[in-house]
């Protein structure tokens, strides 16, 4: 049976392979960590003695880690739907300081990349089901969220973080970010459409049927159900798949601004030791949104701009 790596703060181990057994009447008889994820929450890909497997989440509470299972939990116990797998079993314990959630294993799934013909169809079809949806009433409104999002003035502010990342010369920064803080400032967050708010291909798989299941629902909320397609664009095309403008032309410049302030504030700060991964992904993101944003607005690509 694997280890899980050392980190501080994980839950015990033989603790929640016994909860398994509980809960699902057939102990475990194997265990391996799932890669993946920009956290250090405890994921494992458990086998029971029938055979069969399932995977298994568990996080501290009182960490950042432990906040975002709670909040995925909560999505879980309100929203079902053919696009998000059933939780077979979730535990909050106050007490003992810990959050656990039991999906099924959807390791035999097509997980992209690569993006095959007819993929990235299904998954905008999803997305347009999900926006569909009632949300759960108590997930908060991504408008709320607004200054957090909103990376630009900070930038503004505090250049030195953004300018490092070598995206943009001074001469770029000068001419472009007033246009940028103007148009973030003006995107329309508003509406109560469900939102998974994190889609990317680590966070999809799909069916021999081409059915789309989502998970990892930490970030669910509820706005503008376009936005969904355009945060996911952008990792779209950086794993190979079509230009942003090719899947959504005409997308709104203010909405497409404030995500590239989103990374371009989030990929400049330091790296987090839970999340070791996470600003480079940032980063790579930021790379593909940022002059999607420049030619919304009609502005010189950064890059361009940068190496000419």
């Amino acid at each position: 049976m694997s280890d899980l790596p050392d980190l501080p703060d994980l839950p015990d181990l033989p603790d929640v392979l016994a909860w398994i057994g509980r809960v699902t009447g057939r102990p475990p008889v194997d265990h391996r960590p799932v890669a993946g994820g920009q956290t250090a929450s405890t994921r494992l890909r458990v086998t029971l003695d029938d055979g069969s497997s399932v995977f298994v989440k568990a996080a501290a509470l009182g960490t950042w880690e432990g906040t975002a299972l709670t909040a995925e939990i909560a999505v879980h116990r309100d929203l079902h739907a053919p696009f998000l797998p059933s939780a077979l079993a979730d535990e909050i314990d106050e007490d003992q300081g810990y959050a656990r959630l039991l999906l099924p294993d959807l390791s035999a799934r097509y997980w992209p990349p690569p993006w095959r013909p007819g993929d990235v169809d299904a998954v905008l079809s999803t997305l347009a089901e999900v926006a569909a949806h009632p949300p759960p009433v108590a997930l908060r409104p991504v408008a709320a969220d607004r200054e957090a999002l909103d990376g630009w003035p900070k930038v503004a502010l505090e250049p030195g973080p953004f300018a490092r990342l070598g995206l943009g010369d001074a001469t770029w920064m000068e001419q472009c970010l007033p246009v940028l803080v103007d148009a973030s400032s003006r995107a329309d967050l508003r509406g109560d459409e469900l939102l998974h708010f994190d889609v990317r291909s680590d966070n999809l798989c799909l069916a021999d049927d081409r059915s789309v299941q989502l998970v990892d629902w930490s970030w669910a909320t509820r706005g503008p159900g376009a936005l969904d397609v355009l945060a996911w664009l952008p990792s779209l095309a950086m794993e190979g798949g079509p230009m942003p403008d090719a899947v959504m032309p005409g997308a709104d410049p203010a909405l497409v601004a404030l995500l590239a302030g989103m990374w371009a504030w989030n990929a400049g700060q330091p790296d987090l030791p839970s999340a070791p991964g996470l600003r480079r992904l940032q980063r790579a993101l930021l790379r593909q949104v940022l002059p999607w944003a420049c030619r919304c607005l009609d502005l010189p690509e950064p890059l361009e701009h940068a190496n000419g």
